[in-house]
């Protein structure tokens, strides 16, 4: 089988083309992406929280689950209120934690 011949381009421009092709989105499909993003990339926000003792995975399941009832009917803004002062909570900060997996469990939170 041969190998993926991907471009290798600069990651300013990689910024550029992925923004511009997610803000072209429908707020529903941008909504999907999102929620999408966070739930592949959990499980490495659970290995954190393992590794660190650090965090509260059970928050960022919270914000996904309230993220899920949002695509049925509305939501009450104290609610996202609410669970965003949380997250922010449970965001690890880069200056604290240098481990390899770190961007993606921020990702997650974020």
């Amino acid at each position: 089988m041969p190998e993926s011949t991907l471009p290798i381009i600069p990651y300013g421009d990689f910024l550029v083309r992925f923004n511009t092709q997610v803000f072209n989105l429908s707020s529903a499909r941008q909504l999907n992406l999102a929620l999408l993003i966070c739930e592949k990339l959990l499980p490495e926000y659970y290995r954190f929280y393992q590794a660190h003792s650090w965090g509260n995975p059970d928050i960022l399941l919270d914000a996904i689950n309230l993220i899920r009832k949002s695509k049925l009917a509305p939501v009450i803004p104290s609610v996202v209120d609410d669970i965003a002062v949380k997250l922010e909570a449970v965001t690890p900060d880069m200056d604290d934690f240098g481990s390899l997996f770190f961007w993606q469990v921020r990702s997650v939170a974020l």
